[in-house]
């Protein structure tokens, strides 16, 4: 993917989080940061784990070209699919946490 392409749907992605947020009824301002704060942490940390935990049982890491519409093995462990993988896995966990901590993501 092109730099531009990465910009862009680094973007999408902004905006379209920006539009949400996490609450909870009875939390306040802070706690909802130090909630955020700590699911974030060990949202990290497992998404880490996760993929190191692939790399080591060599399963293989996919990439999806969009615009032939093939899905091929990534060349030696690519980094930046890895990175991709990692970042969608973050961000699964931190949702799980924090749903689990009684929050739900809402609308502005």
């Amino acid at each position: 993917m092109r730099p531009l392409s990465w910009c862009l749907a680094a973007l999408l992605l902004v905006g379209c989080a920006a539009k949400h947020e996490w609450r909870k009824d009875g939390a306040d301002e802070a706690q909802v940061g130090y909630d955020l704060a700590v699911c974030r942490r060990d949202a990290a940390a497992l998404a880490h784990r996760d993929v190191l935990r692939e790399a080591r049982q060599g399963t293989p890491i996919i990439e999806h070209d969009l615009r032939t519409g093939t899905v091929r093995e990534a060349a030696g462990g690519d980094r930046r699919a890895a990175a991709m993988t990692e970042s969608t896995l973050r961000q699964r966990y931190l949702a799980e946490c924090m749903r689990k901590l009684g929050y739900r993501l809402a609308d502005r």
